[in-house]
């Protein structure tokens, strides 16, 4: 073993009888959700033999300034004039309703280095005026840590590589809104307290279901209880999604 002379620690193993040794500057880093309760078991297992940090949610990643360096990075290999390029960009200014007011200062930044200098340059060159995923993350989470707890925050991965509407659209009707309904056991109400009415249909508490007599049990009013349902983001306006996308921020 390459690093015998660091060992920190040495066991014989039980079946080949060898020695295995670890070195001090090893370090064993995992990750765990805190909100999974079915490794609470295991969850006091590990912390008696493993220090913890928290990991919290860190919404100022998902300014629109640190989302254009990620779309920076991300097709930095495609030329301004490049069809995909100017396809992505679009669909980045759109989303976030973002102009850009000097062309070429901003083509100018691609050979900073510096990832807080081209923050701080985006702000100046970029106007972004529309929708911002640092504030509607903590929006969100800010109502979970209250219906539930801190603990149940969504993370910021969910906006990291969301570039565009559809992008958006996505990402609420295939991972967040699908959280929620597991957090709050399909309790509408709840949920519909962090997102707003937007994102349902109207429950008017109008519908054709009739119940059959059974004995002595009562209908008790079943018939007129208001029935809520998500609408289907990907067949929903774009105004209309950014318009609900946008009550998310108030």
């Amino acid at each position: 073993m390459g690093f015998i002379g660091w060992i920190q620690l040495e066991v014989i193993l039980p079946y080949s009888k060898k020695p295995f040794g670890v070195p001090s500057n090893l370090y064993i880093i995992g990750t765990m959700n805190t909100a999974d309760r079915s490794v609470e078991a295991l969850d006091a297992a590990l912390r008696r033999r493993f220090a913890f940090k928290e990991m919290a949610p860190k919404p100022e990643l998902l300014s629109p300034s640190m989302m254009l360096q990620r779309l920076w990075i991300r097709d930095q290999d495609l030329a301004w004039k490049d069809p995909n390029w100017i396809k992505a960009e679009n669909e980045f200014l759109d989303l976030f309703s973002a102009d850009i007011l000097n062309r070429k200062k901003y083509e100018s930044l691609e050979n900073t280095v510096n990832f807080e200098t081209l923050n701080i340059s985006f702000d100046k060159i970029v106007e972004f005026w529309g929708i911002n995923f640092e504030t509607i993350l903590s929006n969100i989470n800010n109502r979970v840590e209250l219906l539930l707890d801190k603990d149940h925050q969504i993370g910021h991965s969910y906006f990291m590589n969301v570039y565009s509407l559809n992008d958006l659209k996505s990402a609420f009707q295939n991972k967040i809104i699908p959280l929620l309904q597991e957090y709050f056991f399909g309790d509408y109400g709840k949920i519909g307290l962090i997102l707003g009415e937007k994102f349902f249909e109207n429950g008017n508490g109008e519908n054709d279901v009739k119940f059959k007599n059974f004995f002595d049990y009562a209908e008790g009013g079943f018939s007129e209880r208001r029935i809520y349902r998500f609408k289907n983001l990907q067949n929903m306006g774009n105004d209309e999604f950014k318009t609900a996308i946008k009550e998310l921020m108030n």
